[in-house]
């Protein structure tokens, strides 16, 4: 599967996950794994897992250095759906994900302004479109679970939207 192919050192899951993350923990037991850690994103979690907040809360500042790091080293692996047979990892570069923020200034965003995501993350419009140029703005970012429109209306109300970018079938 896709563990073996990627070798991931960290799962980071929320609730929605609990059932296939003790699944994947049960295959792993009975080979070699490089998943070191599971980490639970809200509140205890499984027997085996660490607790999100209190593994930020453990932690300690370290220095992050890039000093071998190039543009074209790959940055992310994403997923295809896999339509026409198995999911293929699609390799990011540093590059790419620098050249699509870029694109994202042409839409003169400030620190201001807030974004309603309702794009998965795990799919590069969810994580390019919207994530990256909010850590490079420090925009206020509005997350989903899914799409569902009434939710969509109630939240660029409530929480004052400013952003917000959609598939044609959305609107």
């Amino acid at each position: 599967g896709l563990i073996e192919l990627t070798t991931p050192k960290v799962l980071l899951f929320s609730d929605d996950f609990r059932d296939a993350v003790a699944q994947i923990r049960l295959t792993i037991n009975h080979q070699p794994s490089t998943i070191n850690h599971f980490i639970h994103l809200e509140g205890p979690g499984l027997p085996f897992s660490q607790e999100y907040q209190s593994t930020i809360d453990q932690s300690t500042d370290r220095p992050v250095t890039c000093e071998t790091l190039t543009e074209e080293d790959i940055a992310c692996l994403l997923f295809t759906g896999g339509t026409t047979g198995l999911p293929k990892g699609a390799q990011i570069s540093h590059r790419q994900i620098c050249w699509n923020v870029l694109n994202t200034v042409i839409h003169d965003l400030t620190h201001d302004d807030i974004y309603l995501c309702v794009f998965p993350l795990f799919h590069a419009g969810g994580l390019f479109a919207y994530m990256s140029s909010q850590v490079v703005f420090g925009n206020t970012s509005v997350l989903t679970r899914q799409f569902d429109p009434a939710q969509v209306l109630d939240l660029i109300e409530r929480e004052g939207v400013t952003v917000f970018a959609a598939v044609p079938t959305m609107y």
